[in-house]
């Protein structure tokens, strides 16, 4: 039977509870939908690989209890906030407590898929994250107030209209249109899961580096302000070239044949999507 994080696949990895267990998106469902719905074809593409997709990565890792317990605050966030953050115009946007208890699920379920795996590759991080995943259970059923470290967001607004000289030729399309849940590992060690137009960053060790301004998401009611955010972090910048170069990797003949069929059929389709957005976006500015 497979382990994950010392726990029987048959329990939940939040509650403990031997129940039966949900397929649990690491990345929420409503964003995998933005993606499709706003996409040239209504289908998603990975670099090398031979099948298009409608959903994003799935894991029986949840009761029906504590599924719904991350739903409540994926459906605030769908609903307050990112709308906005997809809009061209955003600016800002309110919270309370709900963002917070996001950025640490969302940084928990990525960690605690991918933990087993980060640990056999790098021993020395295993208390820490052993540590980190116990505290964060903790905080996300109430058994404690706040959880360990700084936990972020940064919001890309709008179709930027220039980028730094060295900056990978993907880079408008990691910041734009990727979705992912990754355990960044290196110097140091984060969690970092990115919305669309939404990053979130769970840094562990060190638990708050500096170069990330405007961007702390706190307990209590807050306001994330679009033009008081930066990030200046050479850890997070290793992170965005590295995803950036993997998504340069080229489709394969088959996915490419699929994308041409579904475009030929629909060509409205392709006019109005962000997909065709942002490669103009990304000639216009590689070719300046």
């Amino acid at each position: 039977m497979k382990v994950l994080h010392g726990v029987s696949k048959s329990f939940c990895a939040l509650c403990l509870v031997d129940r039966p267990l949900k397929e649990s998106h690491i990345v929420p469902a409503f964003v995998v939908r933005h993606l499709t719905e706003t996409s040239a074809t209504g289908f998603l593409t990975q670099p090398g690989s031979q099948k298009r997709i409608q959903d994003g990565p799935k894991e029986a890792l949840l009761c029906e209890d504590c599924e719904q317990r991350f739903g409540r605050w994926e459906r605030t966030f769908s609903i307050e906030a990112f709308p906005k953050i997809q809009s061209e115009e955003f600016d800002c946007f309110e919270y309370d407590q709900w963002l917070l208890k996001l950025a640490v699920s969302l940084a928990w379920r990525a960690l605690v898929t991918d933990s087993e795996e980060v640990i056999a590759a790098n021993p020395k991080w295993r208390s820490a994250i052993e540590a980190t995943l116990e505290n964060w259970r903790s905080y996300l059923l109430d058994r404690i107030k706040k959880p360990l470290g700084s936990h972020h967001l940064f919001i890309v607004p709008g179709i930027p209209n220039q980028v730094p000289s060295n900056a990978h030729p993907k880079t408008l399309h990691y910041l734009l249109r990727a979705c992912d849940a990754a355990v960044g590992v290196g110097s140091s060690l984060a969690v970092c899961v990115k919305l669309i137009r939404s990053i979130f960053y769970s840094p562990i060790l060190p638990s708050d580096p500096s170069g990330w301004h405007g961007t702390r998401i706190h307990a209590g009611p807050g306001k994330i302000i679009s033009a008081k955010q930066s990030i200046k972090s050479k850890d997070f910048s290793i992170h965005l070239d590295a995803v950036a170069a993997l998504m340069s990797e080229p489709l394969s003949p088959k996915v490419v044949q699929q994308i041409v069929k579904s475009v030929s059929k629909n060509p409205n389709r392709l006019l109005t999507s962000e997909t065709l957005q942002i490669n103009l976006a990304t000639k216009n500015l590689w070719d300046m």
